[in-house]
């Protein structure tokens, strides 16, 4: 996609209409995702920063993926939040719009009225750890508290240490991974990256210079303004300008302090070289995009649909996974599209689609052709399941009931500290029968995990050093023998059985597939796939599928459904009494 980019970058009308100086420019019928390959163009001909402004942050991270699509190598600049990486991003970028040399940055209006800690801030709170060193640790705590780290069992998130003995854990605003220092007689004895979620070590470290600041600078005049660290030659696109200053007028709402950097804002972007990009049509340069509503008009008709197009353009359709770029060329083959003609059916997540005649080049998604609105699910981080006691452990509150992996059901009274070893080290307090309290160190917080029971009523209290919860697990290794035993004989005959094969797919149901309205997420895509394996092999079939409540597992369902009918054998969908009208109304 690059050298649609490079092509447009070349035209002279583009040259000639881009900014310099003090001046602005409009580019019209930026439609779509034109507005990141007119970016991506202007980024090459530019020397220099350019900074790319946007609405909100949804938008910046589409604009980012478009222009990345287009060969570009955008740098995000979020806003403040509480995933761990965006004040070392918010850095990177300005540090980059500092040097001087070439970038392009991405960022929401919310971002650059948040201002970033000044240089001088950054490099008076850096704290630098090296094997050998003399480190006191109690020192090195008051340091971080003062800088507005929070002391807690567990460090988890940015901003936060834990003490446990001679270990040191903390996590820095400005880092991606939080740290582990370990000291023996005063001095740095190991430092290791860790992973918060197992708090498994990742990687040693010889030496290590973090800064400690965090990115809560307050007040009208407190802190940088971002848009003030780029040189003044820095070229500013704002993407759809009305809807990014009626963006900062709704901000202004919301104290004096940002009214007044909304204001700086402007008046630094008419400072510099600007060049706005709008939908509609007109201003200095009209790109001639337009849109791909009107090619939306479903499989049945992709033929004509694509193969006009295609005379003019050069057709490119992104699909979502490679499995449904699978199924649309099947599809784009059963309907005869001329497979000399200039469609190419790749991978990748266009924002919107468009067509420039300008390049020759017609961009859509899968969506868009079948006329669908594809929604983007947000994707849930997986958890392992080896964090899961952690996890819990963390949230527990005083009175809720835990098993600890050796004395069974106790009931968590909360966190003390224990002197231990001529120092001190946080603890777990749980209750058991007969009043006895044991401290549980936080250090072997895996031992320990939230009681999950059915039925109403609570489990009594085991005793320390009894039987019964010995006994417990020892019948439950037994029943799940048991279980263990019948499920290989089930799975043992089914070896030796010969089931029914359904044939491969055919027109009809690739185009039942690909009428579905949602971009298929990863998982889906590769369930996909077993799925059919298995309904394709003479194996009788066993599965069973488990997601997430609106992830889609009743489309595969329906996919199981259609091709087993399509072979010619019944299919039942079998469902609770919530859910009857699901599969009916979809």
């Amino acid at each position: 996609m690059k050298r649609y980019a490079d092509a447009l970058g070349a035209d002279p009308k583009f040259i000639a209409a881009l900014p310099s100086g003090r001046a602005g420019a409009t580019f019209g019928s930026a439609v779509g995702s034109a507005a990141a390959l007119a970016i991506a163009a202007a980024a090459q001909r530019h020397r220099g920063v350019v900074l790319a402004v946007v609405a909100d942050p949804e938008d910046a991270e589409r604009l980012a993926a478009d222009l990345e699509l287009f060969g570009a190598a955008p740098r995000l600049f979020p806003a403040r939040g509480a995933q761990a990486d965006r004040l070392r991003l918010r850095l990177d970028a300005a540090e980059a719009a500092r040097s001087g040399g070439d970038a392009l940055l991405v960022a929401p209006l919310l971002a650059l009225l948040e201002p970033l800690p000044d240089e001088r801030a950054v490099r008076e709170s850096i704290q630098s750890f090296a094997v050998g060193d003399a480190l006191r640790l109690p020192d090195a705590v008051r340091r971080l508290v003062n800088a507005g780290y929070e002391r807690v069992p567990l460090v988890a998130k940015p901003g936060e240490l834990s003490l446990r003995g001679d270990l040191l854990d903390f996590w820095p605003f400005a880092v991606d991974a939080p740290l582990r220092v370990e000291t023996l007689d005063d001095r740095v004895e190991s430092i290791r990256r860790f992973d918060a979620a197992t708090q498994r070590s990742i990687e040693r470290l010889e030496r290590v210079a973090v800064p400690l600041v965090r990115d809560q600078v307050e007040g009208a005049g407190a802190g940088v303004d971002p848009i003030r660290a780029f040189a003044g030659d820095a070229l500013i696109a704002i993407v759809e300008p009305a809807r990014v200053d009626e963006r900062g007028e709704g901000l202004s709402l919301q104290g004096e302090s940002t009214r007044e950097r909304f204001r700086r804002f402007v008046h630094e972007r008419e400072a510099r070289p600007h060049l706005s990009l709008r939908t509609l049509p007109g201003g200095d340069l009209d790109l001639g995009a337009r849109s791909v509503r009107e090619m939306g008009v479903g499989l049945r008709a992709t033929h004509d649909v694509l193969s006009a197009v295609a005379r003019e353009s050069e057709v490119v359709v992104f699909c979502a996974t490679e499995a449904e770029g699978k199924r649309l060329r099947e599809i784009l083959k059963d309907r005869g599209v001329d497979a000399k003609l200039p469609i190419d059916v790749r991978v990748g997540d266009l924002a919107r689609g468009f067509v420039m005649p300008r390049v020759r080049l017609c961009a859509l998604t899968h969506a868009e052709l079948i006329g669908a609105t594809a929604i983007r699910r947000p994707l849930r981080p997986k958890r392992a399941l080896a964090t899961r006691a952690i996890a819990e452990a963390t949230e527990l509150a005083p009175g809720d009931l835990v098993v600890h992996a050796v004395h069974g059901v106790g009931r968590f009274q909360g966190m003390q500290r224990v002197e231990k070893g001529g120092g001190e080290e946080d603890h777990l307090a749980v209750m058991y029968a007969d009043e006895t309290l044991l401290f549980v160190p936080a250090s072997r917080i895996d031992l320990v995990s939230k009681y999950i029971g059915a039925g109403q009523s609570a489990p009594a209290l085991d005793k320390i050093g009894g039987g019964a919860f010995s006994r417990r697990k020892a019948a439950v290794r037994a029943a799940v023998a048991d279980l263990a035993a019948d499920l290989l004989e089930v799975h043992a005959m089914r070896e030796t059985r010969t089931g029914f094969a359904c044939p491969s797919d055919d027109e009809l149901q690739r185009e039942f597939e690909a009428e579905f309205p949602w971009q298929d997420t990863e998982d889906q895509a590769t369930v996909t796939v077993e799925l059919k394996r298995d309904l394709e092999s003479p194996k009788p079939m066993d599965r069973l599928l488990c997601g997430d409540v609106g992830y889609g597992k009743t489309e595969l369902a329906m996919r199981s459904t259609a091709k087993v009918v399509r072979a010619g054998r019944q299919a039942a969908v079998l469902v609770n009494e919530l859910l009857a009208g699901v599969p009916t109304e979809s």
